[in-house]
């Protein structure tokens, strides 16, 4: 529908497999929704990681990481 927002929903676990999302796949997904972002083709980025939040995890340090870089960015 071209007047519902788009957001990419990045999930920072793999439920099918029980077990952190794959680190190489989630920067994947990050720099290609970032591109995406910036074209205008979405309005955003949904974290889906409540549930591993306060686990010392790879991929939870990554996006923090990755926010603190790009979270303020504008188009």
């Amino acid at each position: 529908l071209p007047f519902k927002p788009t957001f990419l929903g990045v999930y920072l676990w793999d439920f099918g497999d029980a077990k952190p999302m794959n680190l190489d796949y989630l920067k994947y997904e990050l720099e290609y929704g970032l591109d995406l972002w910036r074209r205008r083709e979405i309005e955003g980025f949904v974290f889906l990681a409540t549930s591993v939040c306060n686990k010392n995890l790879e991929t939870v340090e990554f996006v923090r990481d990755w926010l603190s870089a790009h979270g303020a960015e504008t188009r």
